[in-house]
């Protein structure tokens, strides 16, 4: 992505898309979701939002290793890089008290 148009084009488009295409996790699952499975779920939200790791990447201002490192699974990302892709994505990280 060259220019600010483009990727303002591209934010409209995700943004038309993303529309009624949200995720539903049974509140009573949040927290028994492994990293392997959060992974998972994030890398599916990517593919069918028609997403790469590289718009990802460029979208959220993360690195594109960041973005592989998430899709892994790894431990070793930051809260704030990984709320950068998740917004991204359309996701919406909650915590709530037990």
């Amino acid at each position: 992505m060259d220019n600010i148009s483009e990727l303002k084009d591209l934010i409209d488009k995700l943004a038309a898309k993303a529309q009624g295409s949200a995720l539903s996790v049974n509140p009573h699952q949040l927290f028994s979701l492994s990293e392997e499975n959060l992974s998972k779920l994030i890398k599916e939200k990517k593919q069918s939002l028609g997403l790469t790791q590289q718009m990802v990447s460029d979208l959220s201002g993360v690195a594109k290793g960041t973005v592989q490192k998430i899709e892994k699974g790894d431990q070793q990302v930051t809260l704030q890089s990984f709320t950068k892709v998740l917004s991204v994505l359309g996701i919406e990280l909650c915590l709530r008290q037990k």
